[in-house]
């Protein structure tokens, strides 16, 4: 993550947790 940009680390960020999320609520 160092070398990207911070917009992309937080649209990155904001997929893992929702990706995350939806894993949880599946389960």
């Amino acid at each position: 993550f160092g070398q990207l940009p911070t917009d992309v680390r937080r649209e990155l960020g904001q997929r893992l947790v929702i990706g995350n999320g939806r894993r949880f609520i599946d389960d």
